[in-house]
């Protein structure tokens, strides 16, 4: 009887210790991470992970709170990495690397580093005060002269090369790109700026454009571009065969305070023509580009170009365009000098 009773006990507390509930705590979620969210994960590649360091001990944040907004594989053009200092010099190899875009604490920043990580510069928080980076810089401005001269050939960004030189006592270097018979040139100053010196060149009409960039993609032109029409008249096919002179004739007027540039073109047609006026001081170029298919006949264009807003003065004006069947030339077709009085 004794054995039995035994027996029934040991079997009640058994059961009541399976119903007992678990008295060990569940761990609570780690602070500041949602339990929803997936744990942040460490980038695999070194030169993510070196510059994400380099800016999160620059700003004396936890790496964990760095994210990358953007990643770009890059030839930079020198071991500056795209971000000269006032005063150095720089060895003149291309450096295989990396453009990274990083956001810390609301902002973002354009860290630059090699391939493996082992050189990282910060060039600029992008909401940042002062001039913009080289690489940045020419970003801006070139997406900025693709817009405003859709016809140059400007496009696309990778087939550019850069090019970077010591500069002046004044400019501590000055960058240049070139695709084909263009170049983006933009210097930088010794003294913290604002903004940097820009300009558009062409191997053989010079400058087209020149003004500044900021560091808030902000891109101003030095001399203020005249608003200006254009029309194309019909093509003509009377023209002379290719083998005699398709020279150019140019003419210039001043109509109720308008200069007038009236052309007669030979040269082989072009479906579509576009043109573009660009300004140094008192240099006007009227340049011409062909944004269509060729047509196969020998034309004779008369165009004729109506320039506004112009103050009174002395001017040069350059036509450069197409010339027998070229996609993206530049060729001097004629100039003329114009005078623009006062009003009375």
């Amino acid at each position: 009887m004794k054995t039995r009773c035994f027996i029934l006990v040991s079997l009640l507390i058994l059961v009541l210790s399976a119903c007992r509930p678990d008295s060990q705590v569940s761990p609570l979620p780690t602070p500041g991470i949602s339990p929803f969210s997936p744990l942040p994960v460490p980038p695999t590649n070194p030169a993510a992970a070196a510059a994400i360091a380099a800016l999160a001990a620059e700003l004396d944040l936890p790496a964990q709170e760095i994210a990358i907004l953007s990643s770009e594989e890059v030839n930079w053009p020198d071991t500056s990495l795209g971000c000269p200092q006032p005063g150095m010099m720089y060895g003149q190899v291309i450096t295989p690397g990396y453009r990274f875009r990083l956001q810390a604490d609301g902002k973002a920043y354009n860290v630059h580093t090699d391939q493996t990580g082992t050189q990282v510069v910060i060039c600029r928080s992008a909401s940042g005060g002062g001039a913009a980076a080289p690489d940045a810089a020419f970003h801006t401005l070139l997406a900025h002269l693709c817009r405003m001269y859709p016809g140059f050939g400007l496009a696309p960004q990778e087939e550019w090369t850069a090019q970077h030189a010591a500069g002046s006592k004044s400019e501590s270097s000055i960058w240049t790109w070139q695709r084909g018979d263009w170049y983006i040139e933009i210097a930088f100053s010794v003294a913290p700026a604002p903004a940097t010196r820009a300009a558009l060149r062409h191997r053989h009409a010079g400058i087209v454009w020149n003004g500044t960039v900021e560091a808030n993609d902000q891109v101003t032109p030095r001399d203020e571009l005249p608003a200006f029409s254009f029309n194309v008249g019909a093509c003509d096919e009377t023209a002379p065969s290719a083998d005699e002179d398709g020279a150019s004739t140019i003419s210039a007027t001043v109509h109720d305070g308008m200069v007038i540039v009236n052309q007669d073109l030979w040269y082989v047609c072009c479906a579509k023509l576009s043109l573009a006026v660009g300004r140094s001081e008192n240099s006007i170029k009227i340049i011409e580009t062909n944004t269509g298919e060729m047509c196969r006949c020998t034309c004779r264009y008369p165009i004729t170009i109506g320039l506004m807003d112009l103050f009174p003065g002395q001017y040069t004006i350059e036509v450069w365009g197409v010339q027998y069947g070229d996609v993206h030339p530049l060729e001097l077709l004629g100039s003329v000098e114009v005078h623009l009085p006062s009003p009375e």
